[in-house]
């Protein structure tokens, strides 16, 4: 099943909003309050499971609470309104597509069928608690038809809710791997049930030792009180198991990732969960739920959301299952398809927040306002989002553009022997200032082959976050440049034939980068880097003669790359 949108009208903070889904993976964002929330909130309470709580009315819609404020009690008549779209498969959908098939007289070769369920609640004495109106093509069921397939798209499963923020009680059968790994077959029954009592037996006679023990504490008191002990049946209805993941060629389990084992775990477990619901064998249960995740990012450090992120949307595309996720991270947006991210915020009204709208993106700079909302600098994010994200395992970290243009011409077969020689990625991660901790440690440990280089004049300030991502020099990273004044640089490495004649060329340039102000010195050296680079390109042909200095650096990056294998 997908859901493909939803509107929602006078709900919470929602005046009217729409929001489309994306077939596999979806994630909404904003800043908190923004109503991402009050988005999930309706899926949660019409098609989650109730509270075991009584009196608990989060599962219920109350006008006194989520009716928007702003609007006045003298607009007749009071309405809350959701309005779904859902996408049934014959397929992976039998136990709501039957029932569809039935009350909607559907031809046997339809495979798939587009169902709208309006569910209205209405302030009104005379009226139920809701109605609901299920229709397809325009074609509506009556009350009692729409209600059926309402409670029995309910009832199936067809959605999972898994919040991250909110504690798992670790007795539930639905934290475990029950129901994903099967029932216990009746000799795997009889053998745990053997080893089962005789625990219980060990256990009883340690019971009553801690009793005598317990009660000699109570003194003068045993005269009027007793302490009793007892042991608890062991339950071993489902097999307490836990799930891990690794990244394939680095040896780098979920569990070693540091905190937010479990929420990792529940997650995955949804996941697999919803694949075998989709590829189960009985029709009468068969169906393709929808997973919605509250914060997938919680308890998880930075680098670890970004390898996570990119899990959650490889499972979801390769297990043909939708993924909903309310997040505030950047690591859990989709860089694949930017469209199938959503951003919220609310509109202000003289000084107040009022309804929340869904913020249009920019198909090429979509980034942008993500970055203004979620509180992060897309200006150091961006260098490093590519890469994230990469399906890569090679990977040639440079500082700037120019850097970069220098060793992809070193990747042509006519420098024979001295050729950069990986069938990675190059990537400019933007100047030596970015090179922080987290992020290095992030892809040395997940990235595979990972080599970083720098200027050498900037050694003395990274070499401190280098060793501390534990990098080692010539094994992972390599400073650019020879160490001679004014050649610390990879200009450094250009024969001085070249480097003259842009000189003598662009003398004005040279005095501007030397004796200049801050921003001129800057201006003018940018500017010469790109002369140099220019006429190497124009005059520079594979060889010693040129590319020298060049190839004792790629000799080091290739001893490396090959060593990381």
């Amino acid at each position: 099943m997908i859901l493909k949108n939803i509107e929602i009208t006078n709900f919470r903070s929602i005046d009217n909003l729409k929001i489309d889904f994306s077939k596999h993976y979806t994630a909404i964002s904003g800043q908190n309050n923004s109503g991402k929330s009050n988005v999930l909130r309706p899926i949660k309470i019409l098609f989650g499971p109730k509270s075991r709580y009584r009196f608990y009315d989060e599962d219920e819609i109350l006008f006194s609470r989520d009716l928007p404020s702003w609007i006045k009690s003298d607009h007749e008549p009071l309405k809350i309104n959701f309005k779904f779209i859902l996408k049934l498969f014959r397929d992976y959908d039998s136990s709501i597509f039957k029932l569809a098939e039935d009350y909607f007289k559907l031809d046997n070769n339809v495979s798939d069928v587009e169902l709208t369920l309006s569910i209205n609640y209405q302030k009104d004495k005379d009226l139920p608690e809701y109605q609901v109106c299920a229709n397809v093509s325009q074609q509506p069921l009556d009350s009692y038809k729409s209600k059926k397939i309402f409670e029995s798209i309910k009832t199936s499963g067809a959605f999972l809710f898994y919040n991250s923020t909110e504690p798992v009680n670790p007795f539930e059968e639905s934290s475990h791997l029950a129901g994903l790994v099967g029932k216990l077959s009746k000799p795997e029954h009889k053998r745990v049930q053997n080893d089962r009592d005789r625990l219980s037996k060990t256990v009883s006679s340690l019971a009553k030792k801690h009793q005598t023990d317990v009660t000699e504490l109570l003194g003068r008191l045993k005269e009027k009180y007793t302490i009793g002990f007892s042991a608890t049946k062991l339950s071993l209805d489902y097999l307490p198991i836990n799930v891990s993941l690794a990244v394939k060629d680095v040896n780098v389990a979920l569990d070693d990732w540091g905190s937010g084992t479990k929420n990792r775990t529940n997650i995955l477990l949804a996941l697999f969960k919803a694949k075998k619901l989709q590829d189960s064998a009985d029709e009468d249960t068969k169906i393709a739920p929808v997973i919605i995740i509250e914060e997938p990012e919680s308890f998880l450090h930075a680098s670890a959301q970004a390898e996570f992120g990119r899990v959650i949307q490889d499972l979801s595309q390769d297990f043909n299952v939708q993924v909903i996720v309310a997040t505030h991270s950047p690591y859990f947006l989709s860089h694949k398809e930017p469209q199938s991210n959503v951003l919220l915020r609310r509109i202000t009204n003289k000084g107040k927040l009022r309804e929340t709208e869904n913020v249009l993106l920019d198909s090429e700079n979509w980034m942008q306002p993500f970055a203004s909302v979620l509180g992060y600098s897309d200006a150091e994010f961006k260098p490093w989002k590519n890469l994230i994200f990469s399906e890569s395992r090679k990977f040639l970290l440079v500082e700037g553009e120019i850097d970069k243009c220098y060793f992809e011409m070193l990747r042509d077969d006519a420098h024979g022997e001295h050729k950069l020689n990986f069938d990675g990625e190059i990537y400019s991660y933007g100047g030596y200032t970015e090179l922080n901790v987290a992020m290095l440690r992030f892809v040395k440990q997940f990235k595979g082959s990972v080599f970083v280089t720098f200027d050498l004049d900037v050694e003395d300030s990274v070499i401190k976050n280098l060793k501390n991502a534990n990098m080692v020099k010539s094994d992972d990273y390599f400073p650019i440049g020879i160490n001679e004044s004014g050649k610390k640089d990879i200009e450094g490495l250009l024969p001085e034939t070249v480097t003259n004649h842009v000189r003598s060329q662009y003398h004005k340039q040279v005095n501007v980068a030397i004796s200049g102000k801050n921003d001129e010195r800057k201006s003018a050296k940018q500017k010469l880097k790109k002369l140099y680079l220019e006429q190497f390109k124009s005059e520079a042909k594979p060889g010693e003669e040129y590319y020298s200095e060049f190839y004792k650096i790629t000799k080091i990056i290739n001893k490396a790359m090959t060593k990381s294998l």
